[in-house]
C-alpha cells in the first residue's frame, strides 16, 4: 500500500503511471482556392486528444493557425480543419493584399505526452494576374501589348488572341482561341507585338498565368487598322517602330542609371526624313510627365532606319511608362494607336 503524500490512500500501480504511447499520425489534404487553403485531415489515432494545424513560409518558422480539442474523447473519420486565407481582407470589402508566395502545412495527433505530424503539405498560391495589361500601338496587321508580371509563382505565361465581335454589353470570340505566344515562370517580356493579325479586324487577347494551383487571366480588344489597298505610294517620310522599346539593364533598381532604346524606320518611298523623336516619361497615378527628351535624327533614307538611345541617371522607386513619338513635332497621340507612336511600361524596384 503507497501514499501519494496527501494523506489519501494512492491505488495506482507503478505501471499505471507510465506515458501513453504516442497517437498515429493523420493524413491530412490540402485544396487550393482563389483566395485560401482548404485543410483537412483524416483520423489515424485512437488515444489523441485533439488536433493542431501549423503553416509556415520559406522565409518564416512553423506557426500553429489551429487546435482542435475533442472534449467528447478521440475523433473519428475526416475533419475539415480551417481554411487560411492568402489574402487579407475585412468583411464586404475589397481585397487589399494578395499574398503570393509558397505556403506548407502540417497536421498532427497529440495527447498530454506526444504530438504526431502528418509530412508537410507545400503548394503555391494561385498566381497574381498580371497588371496594367493594354494595346499600346495598333497598325494595320500588327498589335503590340504591354502588361508588367505581378506574381513570383506561377510556370507558364499563355497569350492566346481570337477574332472578335465588339459590341456595347460584351466581346464574343467568332473563332476558337488560338495560342500566340507562351513563356516559362517569370520569363514574360513586358511588351509583345502580334504580327499575324489582319488588317481591319478586330480581336480580343487574354493573357493567362497559371501554376499547378490555379489559373488566372486578363484580357483586352484591339481593332487593326483597314487597309490602305491601291492608295498612292508616300513621297513624305513614314515612320514606323521596328521591335519593341528597350532597358538596359532590363530590371531598372532605384536611383541607378539605365538607358532606353528603340528602332525607327522610314518606309516613304521618295523621302529622306530630317525629323525629331519625342521621349516622354510618366509615373503612374500622377499627371504629367516626368521628363520630357527631344532627340533630333540625322536624315533617314527611304526604307532605312535608325537606333536612338536616352540614358537616364535614375528614379525613385515606382511604376512608370514611356511614351515614344517618332517625329514627335506634336502632341503624343493619347490613344496610342499611331504606327509612330508606342508606349513600355517597367518598374524600378530593389534588385533580389
Amino acid at each position: 500500500m503507497r501514499f501519494d503524500g496527501s494523506n489519501a490512500l494512492c491505488t495506482k500501480t507503478a505501471g499505471e503511471f507510465a506515458e501513453s504511447p504516442p497517437p498515429a499520425a493523420p493524413t491530412s489534404y490540402v485544396q487550393v482556392g482563389n483566395y485560401f487553403f482548404n485543410i483537412s485531415w483524416q483520423d489515424n489515432s485512437v488515444n489523441e486528444t485533439g488536433f493542431v494545424v501549423d503553416r509556415r513560409t520559406a522565409d518564416s518558422d512553423w506557426q500553429r493557425i489551429q487546435t482542435v480539442v475533442f472534449a467528447g474523447g478521440p475523433n473519428t473519420g475526416t475533419t475539415n480543419g480551417p481554411r487560411y486565407f492568402f489574402v487579407d481582407k475585412e468583411p464586404g470589402s475589397v481585397i487589399d493584399e494578395y499574398r503570393d508566395g509558397v505556403y506548407c502545412f502540417r497536421v498532427g495527433a497529440y495527447h498530454v505526452d506526444a504530438t504526431s505530424y502528418d509530412e508537410e503539405i507545400c503548394k503555391p498560391t494561385v498566381p497574381r494576374p498580371p497588371l496594367n495589361f493594354r494595346v499600346v500601338a495598333v497598325g494595320y496587321t500588327n498589335v503590340t501589348l504591354s502588361w508588367r508580371d505581378n506574381s513570383n509563382v506561377e510556370e507558364e505565361f499563355v497569350l492566346r488572341r481570337c477574332r472578335a465581335d465588339i459590341g456595347e454589353d460584351d466581346t464574343e470570340c467568332l473563332e476558337p482561341e488560338r495560342i500566340i505566344a507562351s513563356w516559362g515562370a517569370n520569363g514574360s517580356p513586358p511588351n509583345y507585338t502580334d504580327m499575324t493579325a489582319r488588317s481591319d479586324q478586330s480581336y480580343e487577347y487574354s493573357l493567362l498565368v497559371r501554376n499547378a494551383s490555379g489559373q488566372r487571366n486578363v484580357r483586352v480588344t484591339a481593332t487593326t487598322k483597314p487597309d490602305p489597298g491601291d492608295e498612292p505610294e508616300s513621297t513624305e517620310p513614314n515612320l514606323y517602330f521596328s521591335g519593341s522599346i528597350t532597358l538596359t539593364p532590363f530590371s531598372v533598381e532605384p536611383n541607378r542609371s539605365f538607358t532606353v532604346s528603340w528602332t525607327g524606320c522610314n518606309s516613304g518611298a521618295t523621302s529622306t526624313g530630317d525629323f525629331h523623336d519625342k521621349l516622354l516619361l510618366h509615373k503612374y497615378q500622377t499627371e504629367g510627365s516626368v521628363n520630357e527628351r527631344s532627340i533630333k535624327n540625322e536624315p533617314v533614307a527611304p526604307n532605312g532606319c535608325y537606333v536612338n538611345e536616352v540614358e537616364y541617371d535614375g528614379l525613385p522607386e515606382g511604376d512608370y511608362f514611356l511614351d515614344v513619338l517618332l517625329d514627335g513635332t506634336g502632341e503624343v497621340n493619347e490613344s496610342r494607336e499611331d504606327d509612330n507612336n508606342n508606349s513600355y511600361g517597367f518598374m524600378v524596384a530593389p534588385g533580389d
